[in-house]
C-alpha cells in the first residue's frame, strides 16, 4: 500500500470518513451532514478506492473500522486542527465558538458525579458543542490513541500504552458505602469486618473477570473476601448494597450520588491501603493542542471542587 498523498485528496471526503467514524452509521452521518444516505455511500467508496482498505465493515449494529481505518482516524483531528491554524494563525482555542463534539471516558464509578458537574460548566463556556460522555472501557486505550475520544478520566497508575500521557488530578480517597446500621457503619472497617461481611464489586465494562483492588490486597494479608455481585454500572451496585448487609469499595466523589439509606464509611488504620489518585488521560499528541489543554483545565476545576465538597 502506497503512502497517502493528503493534497490529493477532497476535503468533504475526508470530513465524511471522520463522521462516519463517529456514528459509525450511514443513516445518522447523513443527516449530520444534511445529505442522502446514497451520497455517503458513494462517498465511502470513493474513500475506498483511495485509501485501498475497507475502513468499515457492516455488522448489525452498524460499521466498525478497520484497524487501518482507526490509524487515518486518529490523524483526521490533527489534519483538520492543522487547517484551521493556516486560516487563522493568530487566533487561541475558542470555546464559546467551538462547535464540534467533546467525547470524555470516564471510569464508571464516577461518570454520573463527575458528568453532573462538568456538564453545565461546559454548557455554559461552550454553548454551541456538543457532548458525549461514556464509560471508560476496553477499548477506549485505542479511542485515545486514535482521537475518537479527546480525554480519559480514571484512577492511576494504569497500565497503559507510553504513546498516552497521564496527568494526576487529586488523590482518590477511598472508602466503603455500605447500608445504614450495617456491620461496616456499626463496627467499622478493618480487617475482621472485611473477612466477614460480603462485598458488591464495580467493575469496568468487559472486566467483570478481573481481580479488584479489594481482593488483590487481601489476597496479599490472607484474608479471602466474599463477593455476592459485580456489576459495571454504580447504580445498579447501589441498589444491590441498599438490600444487603455488605459493603461496597468506593471514591468519596460518588458521596453525593448516595440514598438517604446509604453511608460512607472510613477505613480503620490497620488496614493499609495502596496510594491511588485520580488522573486524566490522552495521546501525546492531542495534549498539546489548545482544546485539550483547555479541556483538561476545566475538567481538573471541577475534580478539584467536587474533591472538596465531598470530603467536607
Amino acid at each position: 500500500m502506497q503512502a497517502i498523498n493528503w493534497a490529493q485528496i477532497d476535503l468533504n471526503l475526508l470530513k465524511v470518513l471522520r463522521a462516519l467514524g463517529e456514528d459509525q452509521n450511514t443513516s445518522k452521518t447523513a443527516q449530520r451532514l444534511f445529505v442522502s444516505q446514497s451520497a455517503i455511500s458513494k462517498s465511502l467508496k470513493k474513500l475506498r478506492v483511495v485509501f485501498e482498505d475497507d475502513l468499515f465493515i457492516r455488522e448489525r449494529h452498524g460499521l466498525t473500522p478497520t484497524p487501518y481505518c482507526l490509524d487515518i482516524l486518529g490523524q483526521l483531528d490533527e489534519v483538520f486542527d492543522s487547517l484551521d491554524a493556516l486560516l487563522s494563525p493568530s487566533q487561541q482555542f475558542a470555546p464559546e465558538t467551538f462547535s464540534r463534539e467533546f467525547k470524555i471516558a470516564v471510569n464508571p464509578m464516577l461518570l454520573t458525579a463527575l458528568s453532573r458537574s462538568l456538564y453545565p460548566r461546559l454548557r455554559a463556556l461552550a454553548p454551541n458543542a456538543r457532548f458525549q460522555f461514556i464509560g471508560w472501557s476496553w477499548d477506549t486505550e485505542s479511542k485515545l490513541l486514535n482521537g475518537l475520544v479527546d480525554i480519559g478520566i480514571n484512577f492511576f497508575p494504569l497500565d497503559l500504552s507510553t504513546h498516552i500521557k497521564a496527568t494526576p488530578i487529586c488523590d482518590a480517597h477511598y472508602q466503603i458505602c455500605t447500608r445504614k446500621q450495617s456491620t461496616f457503619d456499626q463496627q467499622g472497617v478493618n480487617h475482621n469486618t472485611i473477612a466477614n461481611t460480603p462485598f458488591i464489586l464495580l467493575v469496568m465494562p468487559s472486566y467483570a473477570n478481573a481481580v479488584s483492588i479489594a481482593e488483590q490486597y487481601m489476597a496479599k494479608k490472607g484474608i479471602s473476601i466474599q463477593v455476592l455481585a459485580r456489576s459495571d454500572d454504580l447504580t445498579s451496585c447501589l441498589a444491590m448494597v441498599e438490600t444487603e448487609d455488605c459493603g461496597l469499595p468506593v471514591c468519596s466523589l460518588i458521596k453525593n450520588e448516595l440514598s438517604e439509606h446509604l453511608t460512607l464509611v472510613e477505613f480503620s488504620s490497620e488496614v493499609d491501603l495502596p496510594s491511588f489518585k485520580l488522573a486524566s488521560y490522552s495521546s501525546y499528541v492531542n495534549t498539546r493542542k489548545p482544546i485539550t489543554q483547555w479541556l483538561m483545565n476545566e475538567i481538573n476545576q471541577v475534580m478539584f471542587e467536587l474533591d472538596n465538597e465531598t470530603r467536607s
